[in-house]
């Protein structure tokens, strides 16, 4: 049944347009029904202005359709009551019961009296139409508010010096109007709220402009602007804005001052070897930040270009940058550095072509530049041998020392200045002759040195022209001998605990007598040959003699044999050399043989016992047999008859066998 029901109210659907209606159309004309369509119409506001959006909310139901068609007519009928055939209209179709939310904007005044439009819902559900008719008044629009008169066209300031601006606000319909003031600079806008403004408001307000310093660098005497812009609005959206330029006229803004220097100094001349060392010094009065351009050119290309950034620093600062470079093929070179205190592009390329074409004001910039030869250096000529004079040097034992003259002979092709360096060997600082660099002349670099030691000594000197790689070594050996007479040992002894060895634990002195012609201070080195650290010794005192008496002591704890070794030297280079001499001997540790005390126990008691038991009954054997063979004597027979016959006693006495018969 639901089904036909369905498919009925779908086929009359079909059958009645789903278009607007006229709600003229009377009862009669239309399909009759037994029930009215309930429905209902909401307009909101129902009073507003030109351009002011409205909002139409419709509901309908009914007691048989299953969908409806709701129109409504925005501009129903003309101020003479008569239906508006071009009436603004909207058309929705909806289930049941059904509802639907519109909106609509007037343009112009009502066209009723009153300024009022009458609004027309109309419902269809396939079977019937109703309407509901209702009147919304609108007004004639919103007029703008106005300043009187506008800001100016310009205004100059100072950097951080207050500005005071004025302007009078209107607004026809007499709204209270906002007003908003947005200096440019990026600080918060400041708003300001009036009363009704019919008869004009006036607002002022106060502002300095202080710039970052970001945008001040590189700028020289001149001026930054910003852009005033006031924005005037009513309560009912109507807005308007004025604007005006602020200039700011700027402080005097210096120049940034700088130097390039070279590692080789005043010279022009390098090596196609040489790693050339450049030093940039800057600095900024404002401490802005900078550009550093450095362009490496032959004279008639570029061939190197390095551009650096540092940041704002403190005013005055000096900041440096370092950079190598070698000048590989020979010609002539130069080095110009671009400093710049303007904003530096990101581009580094971009700011070499700025530099190049000169859009820098001259203000803006430094320039320093230096010239290079590249020319193959020759290696500095050094004579073969270092001259020593006298050649055979003896120390002087009065003075204890000796004074020696070294001399080299060194000259340059290229005239460079030439270093030479020396080194004595006997740890004395070295010591340096230089020439005043000349092409061609023969230099002489002496050196008198005064040896306060002994010894042998090696003597050398590097003599170069400063470039790497150009260091010419010489030596020589030089023998600072002495007639000093070596120390000697007068007698050696080793004191022990017994009279050959040593028990562990005990203490081993060693006596070790030491003569000297010179008294020289001795030094002695102990190695007792146990493994322990070695032990030093001094001499320094001597008698009448000239011998001296050096004690050790030493405790050995392990059984051994050690061998003892002993290092002594005056510390004084003679003709064969330091005198240094080497003792050994043996010292033997041993364990003393000892008496063993034993405490008996019941086993050696018993043992003891039996033992002399023993021997008891051995001697009461012993004595019976003397006894018995002083009877057999007396009776005439030895032991040997006396055995026999007691044999043959016990054979007559005892039965015999069937086997003996």
């Amino acid at each position: 049944m639901s089904v036909v029901l369905v498919a009925f109210f779908l086929s009359q659907l079909v059958a009645a347009p789903l278009s607007p209606v006229d709600p003229e159309t009377s009862e009669g004309e239309r399909t009759a029904r037994t029930a009215a369509i309930t429905k209902s119409l909401v307009i909101s506001p129902t009073t507003a202005r030109v351009g002011e959006e409205i909002t139409f909310f419709a509901n309908a139901s009914s007691d048989m359709a299953s969908m409806l068609n709701f129109t409504i007519y925005y501009d129903y009928t003309f101020a003479n009551g008569s239906l508006n055939p071009y009436s603004p209209v909207s058309i929705n179709v909806t289930g049941n019961p059904g509802a639907v939310v519109t909106k609509f904007t007037y343009s112009e005044p009502g066209n009723l009296t009153g300024g009022a439009y009458s609004v027309a819902l109309v419902v269809y559900d396939g079977f019937s139409t109703t309407r509901s008719v209702k009147a919304v008044t609108i007004l004639p629009g919103n007029s703008v508010p106005y300043f009187a008169p506008p800001l100016a066209d310009g205004y100059a300031a100072d950097i951080g010096v207050p500005a005071e601006f004025s302007v009078t606000v209107y607004d026809i319909d007499n709204d209270a109007l906002t007003l908003t003031w947005d200096f440019g600079d990026g600080t918060p806008n400041v708003i300001q709220e009036t009363g009704p403004a019919a008869a004009g408001v006036v607002c002022t307000q106060t502002h300095a402009w202080s710039p970052s310093p970001e945008l001040l660098y590189g700028v020289g005497d001149g001026w930054i602007n910003y852009l005033l812009v006031l924005f005037l609005e009513d309560d009912k959206g109507a807005n308007v804005s004025t604007t005006s330029i602020i200039n700011i006229t700027l402080p005097h803004n210096y120049s940034p001052k700088g130097a390039l220097t070279s590692s080789i100094g005043d010279s022009s001349k390098v090596d196609p070897s040489d790693v050339v060392y450049f030093n940039a010094t800057a600095w900024d009065v404002e401490g802005e930040p900078l550009i550093w351009t450095f362009l490496f050119s032959n004279g008639t290309e570029l061939i190197r270009t390095e551009v650096c950034h540092t940041d704002l620093t403190a005013p005055n600062t000096v900041l440096y940058v370092n950079l190598t470079h070698t000048f590989s093929a020979t010609g002539n070179y130069s080095v110009t550095l671009y400093l710049t205190d303007v904003s530096a592009p990101e581009d580094e390329i971009e700011a070499l072509v700025i530099l190049r074409d000169g859009y820098f004001d001259s203000h803006n910039v430094t320039i320093s530049t230096l010239s290079f030869s590249s020319i193959a250096n020759r290696i500095p000529s050094v004579l073969a041998d270092i001259s020593v004079s006298p050649q055979d040097v003896y120390f002087d034992e009065d003075s204890n020392s000796a004074i020696v003259s070294f001399r080299i002979q060194a000259s340059d092709a290229d005239g460079d200045v030439l270093t030479a360096v020396w080194d004595f060997g006997d740890g004395s600082e070295q010591r340096t002759n230089t020439s005043y660099g000349s092409p061609g002349p023969v230099y002489t670099f002496i050196q008198l040195h005064v040896f306060n030691i002994t010894g042998p000594f090696n003597v050398s000197v590097i003599v170069t022209d400063g470039r790497p790689g150009h260091e010419v070594l010489r030596y020589k050996r030089v023998n600072v001998t002495s007639n000093n007479s070596a120390p000697e040992v007068k007698d050696f002894q080793v004191l022990l605990s017994n009279s050959s060895y040593a028990a562990p634990g005990s203490v081993v002195q060693f006596i070790l007598v030491i003569f000297d012609l010179e008294r020289d201070p001795v030094t002695i080195i102990w190695n007792f040959g146990d493994g322990s650290a070695l032990y030093w010794t001094n001499i320094t005192a001597y008698d009448a003699t000239g011998n001296a008496t050096c004690y050790a002591n030493h405790t050995y704890t392990t059984v051994g044999k050690y061998n003892v070794w002993i290092n002594f030297t005056d510390n004084v280079f003679g003709r064969d050399g330091y005198h240094n001499e080497t003792w050994t001997g043996f010292v033997t540790v041993s364990l003393a043989s000892s008496i063993v005390v034993r405490v008996w126990d019941w086993w050696d008691y018993t043992s003891l016992s039996l033992f002399i038991i023993g021997c008891v009954l051995l001697g009461v054997w012993g004595l019976s047999g003397t006894i018995k063979r002083g009877r057999l004597d007396r009776q005439g027979m030895t032991v040997e008859e006396y055995a026999i016959r007691k044999q043959l006693e016990d054979n007559v006495m005892r039965p015999k066998g069937p086997e003996e018969l």
